[in-house]
């Protein structure tokens, strides 16, 4: 029987915003792997924070499929990573938001997964979803770019985080958008809805997005990947429901195929 295959259309933009001095985000946006990183505002060395947690999933580019183990484990590479940079109250931090191809029980599946309080949103059939929750304590009167208390994290003083994963079943259709909170902070959901239910290209979509960010006034470092499904092949098998927490210790391991057209953004 043929395994699950799925074929993506994807891009990638960062900016460093119009108040500050350097971009502190970091993106990877490499098939199976699409993840933002976000260098702790106000912390030293916010930057190389964001570049080791994406440096610690880069051995999975190229790959046809990830596991909620295998993601599970980079989160703790990253962490040791992270760890290197220094410890106490101001040390380095960065959170992580990330989509990645899985399949499971021959299904082709996003695996979705976060820590802090950058963003994973969801698109099917004109719906926008936000799928990952803040972990946070920020209230109303903090302001765009502004870190109100986040509860998880890489390094900056807080314990070794754990990630939130989700799994859900791909569709022809879908698209995901996983964005730094230099986003989500400065365009309203409705704006950001309606960029992405147009169905432009992701290179224009993404384009637009940080536009409208730095229309709002671009006060932090802004970044955003935008992942198209264009095509899902799945055996004739049960769904699985919508989407559910991943319990890792369920995960299947079963051959497969995939077909990958799409393009490093990077040029790599």
């Amino acid at each position: 029987m043929t395994g699950p295959r799925m074929t993506l259309r994807f891009a990638a933009a960062t900016h460093p915003g119009l108040t500050r001095p350097t971009n502190e985000d970091a993106v990877l946006a490499s098939h199976p792997v699409f993840l933002v990183a976000d260098g702790m505002g106000g912390h030293a060395g916010g930057e190389l924070a964001s570049r080791a947690v994406v440096s610690a999933f880069r051995d999975f580019v190229g790959r046809p499929w990830v596991t909620g183990h295998e993601i599970a484990a980079a989160v703790q590479r990253a962490a040791d990573r992270v760890e290197c940079l220094g410890c106490g109250d101001r040390a380095p931090g960065s959170t992580l938001a990330g989509a990645a191809s899985a399949q499971r029980a021959g299904i082709a599946c996003w695996l979705l997964f976060n820590i802090g309080d950058s963003r994973i949103y969801l698109m099917r059939s004109g719906q926008l979803r936000r799928i990952s929750v803040d972990h946070s304590m920020r209230t109303s009167s903090a302001g765009p770019g502004v870190r109100g208390g986040l509860t998880r994290a890489f390094g900056a003083g807080l314990e070794r985080p754990v990630a939130d994963q989700w799994l859900t079943p791909a569709h022809a259709g879908d698209r995901i958008l996983v964005c730094s909170d230099g986003l989500s902070d400065e365009v309203a959901g409705e704006c950001v809805e309606s960029v992405l239910r147009e169905g432009s290209e992701p290179q224009e979509a993404v384009r637009r997005l940080v536009g409208e960010a730095l229309a709002e006034g671009g006060r932090d470092n802004v970044s955003a990947i935008v992942v198209d499904c264009l095509e899902t092949v799945v055996p004739e098998i049960d769904e699985l429901d919508d989407v559910v927490s991943l319990d890792e210790g369920e995960e299947e391991t079963v051959s497969w195929i995939h077909e990958d057209t799409i393009p490093d953004p990077e040029g790599n």
